[in-house]
């Protein structure tokens, strides 16, 4: 018999597991549970269990962002009992047992995976959470699969006559010159966790947080578009992890099902249910889930909305899409709160001349959808992603006045000794909030965490300081195409905070994978209350 001595709330377990709050009997328990949580969820999901979850939730007071440690603990519990659950009743009844399970990709799906992963080659072994991912013709997603240089060295490195020196040395700086684009605030939170709080857990969540990383975002996003979602299916249609749902009988029908086939199975006797209805009831029940889920959808998209409406909020987002008429942006944890992507189109931002499309230069050698052009697997997918290697050259003539003490731009004397300002638009550099880091670099970052040698992550990390580690990543913006002839800032003040012209003209570029900040606030859009940029 088990008996309950005592209640929690989410909040409340979180605080025990961070060593806070009042301490009872049952305190050094609690936290006995989320240490085998945690080895339970590691042989459960291998590399993706160092993974966090993004999201971003106005309609609880404990959402997941405050409390993830809690949530791990009793999710990870509700997924051994339902394994455990399902598995005794597959044994017993084989055929008639309705388990929660993902679908087989199709053969289309399983070419998508292969296409994804001829857009993302470089950047999908970064990806925590598709570890050990198995794809067709490809082979295995894994850290140590990850290529640090672009093909041609690799195609090199395969020769065997033996290199020059000068061809050695140039295949290294090659390696050297290719980098992964991080937010500079998470960076610098990761540093500041290893450095400074000798917090290496946070560290570790930040480093394999998918979606806080733009490229990995982007690629992980593209791959849950054509993933299966899980359906409730006949258990002879499963072959492997017959995974049940039964805790929630108040709230799901499946589960007051699967009550019935447990109380059959202790009784002794046969399952109340023919093949053919519980076949019905699963079709019925898979209905009903997509339209509680698109309403439980829309519900966080109007409350965000809501909130939205007297309290902007303003967010880092990655450019997922760009056209001459718009870009499209990912948004963080908002992708499971709103109903549609987030784009702004440059017409309504007061663009002075039509979006130029070109090539995009950044990190030229690492351009993700390299060599897959000649691919006739590949030819659809990338008409579908026609500007998924271009940027978007955008112009604008405004009044802009510089809100700092001094002004950087220096003026222009002609021969009258009259200040004048030359009719060339200024190019700003688009990568103000991010930091190129070495991909070798990263790369052995995650090496040391997939393998817990967090005292090798510490020295990795701390090898520098972190003054040390800004001038690295200074020096690297030097290699990025967009940010020679740059500047950060313009005003229409040119010096001493003279005005000598009202329209000052500046330019910008979008491509895809670059960080983005944005306002969102809400508007009424069909008579329905919707987020807007």
């Amino acid at each position: 018999m088990i008996s309950s001595s005592a209640h929690y709330n989410y909040i409340e377990i979180e605080n025990i597991l961070n060593d806070e709050g009042i301490i009872d009997d049952i305190f050094a328990d609690i936290q006995l549970l989320f240490q085998v949580s945690k080895k339970l969820k590691f042989q459960r999901l291998k590399m993706e269990s160092f993974t966090s979850p993004i999201s971003v939730d106005f309609t609880t007071t404990d959402s997941i962002m405050k409390t993830k440690k809690a949530h791990s603990l009793v999710e990870e519990y509700l997924v051994l009992a339902n394994n455990t659950v399902g598995s005794i009743l597959t044994q017993t009844f084989h055929m008639n047992v309705p388990v929660f399970h993902a679908l087989q990709l199709a053969r289309d799906g399983r070419n998508k995976k292969k296409e994804w992963y001829l857009l993302h080659k470089y950047f999908a072994h970064l990806l925590c959470s598709k570890q050990e991912e198995i794809i067709e013709e490809i082979g295995q997603l894994s850290i140590s699969n990850a290529q640090s240089g672009p093909i041609y060295l690799y195609q090199r490195l395969a020769d065997d006559s033996p290199m020059s020196e000068n061809e050695e040395n140039v295949n290294n700086e090659n390696e050297n010159r290719l980098f992964v684009p991080i937010q500079t605030h998470v960076l610098d939170q990761i540093l500041g966790h290893v450095q400074i709080d000798r917090n290496i857990d946070e560290a570790v969540e930040l480093i394999c947080s998918d979606f806080i990383h733009p490229k990995q975002a982007l690629a992980l996003k593209e791959w849950q578009s054509f993933e299966p979602l899980p359906q409730y299916r006949m258990s002879v249609l499963t072959r492997e992890n017959p995974t049940v749902q039964f805790t929630c009988p108040l709230s799901r029908y499946c589960d007051i099902i699967v009550h019935r086939l447990i109380h059959a199975y202790l009784d002794g006797r046969n399952t109340p249910y023919e093949f053919s209805e519980l076949r019905t009831i699963c079709e019925y029940l898979n209905t009903l889930l997509k339209k509680r889920n698109d309403f439980n959808l829309q519900c966080k998209e109007l409350v965000l909305a809501n909130y939205l409406k007297t309290q902007p909020i303003i967010f880092q987002g990655f450019v997922s899409h760009v056209s001459p008429e718009r870009y499209d942006i990912f948004i963080p944890g908002l992708h499971e709160t709103m109903t549609k992507s987030v784009s702004v189109k440059f017409s309504e931002i007061d663009v002075c001349s039509i979006p130029e499309i070109t090539e995009d230069n950044d990190m030229l050698s690492f351009n993700d959808n390299t060599d897959t052009s000649d691919d006739p697997e590949c030819t659809e997918e990338n008409g579908n992603n026609e500007y998924a290697s271009s940027k978007v050259t955008v112009k604008w003539r405004r009044r802009l006045y510089s809100f700092k003490t001094t002004v950087l731009a220096k003026p222009m004397i002609d021969d009258d000794d009259v200040q004048t300002r030359p009719d060339k638009y200024v190019k700003i550099y688009p990568h103000l909030n991010t930091a190129f880091v070495s991909f070798r670099f990263w790369k052995s970052i995650l090496e040391h965490v997939f393998e817990e040698n967090y005292n090798a992550l510490k020295h990795k990390l701390s090898i520098n300081t972190r003054e040390q580690m800004m001038q690295e990543l200074e020096r690297n913006k030097q290699h990025i195409d967009s940010f020679k002839n740059s500047v950060t800032d313009v005003s229409s003040e040119v010096s001493d905070q003279v005005i000598i012209d009202h329209f000052v003209p500046f330019q910008t570029s979008f491509r895809h994978g670059q960080m983005v900040t944005i306002q969102m606030s809400a508007q009424e859009l069909s008579g329905i209350l919707t987020p807007i940029p």
